[in-house]
């Protein structure tokens, strides 16, 4: 099995199933969809970062990252370059075990949620 340092999260190896919630309130806005990747058995860790990426969130990278005994948090910053170079902050946190995460991430800017669950 591969090694989970210390920002990282070690899963059972074999293909997952993401589901992808994204919730805007000030917007009124829910939107749904999903996506799979494969962990093998020499590489069966996942970061945050890559979390982030799978939500479609590749431009946003985690700080203060802390694990332990199933749960997960830190801090995170998006910097949109196609806008201008905006950048906000939020957190995210998770819960998981070897076959099953969860996370939401809050952006501070609107209080829109993002949640992903596998």
């Amino acid at each position: 099995m591969g090694a989970a340092d210390s920002r990282s999260i070690e899963l059972s190896a074999g293909q997952w199933t993401v589901d992808h919630t994204l919730k805007a309130p000030e917007a009124g806005m829910v939107h749904n969809e999903q996506s799979q990747f494969c962990l093998t058995e020499a590489n069966n860790t996942i970061t945050f970062d890559r979390i982030l990426a799978d939500l479609n969130f590749g431009q946003c990278t985690t700080r203060n990252v802390v694990i332990a005994q199933g749960r997960a948090s830190a801090d995170m910053t998006c910097v949109y370059e196609e806008d201008g170079g905006v950048t906000i902050t939020g957190t995210i946190e998770g819960t998981y075990t070897s076959d099953r995460y969860r996370v939401v991430a809050v952006i501070n800017e609107n209080g829109a949620n993002y949640e992903g669950i596998g």
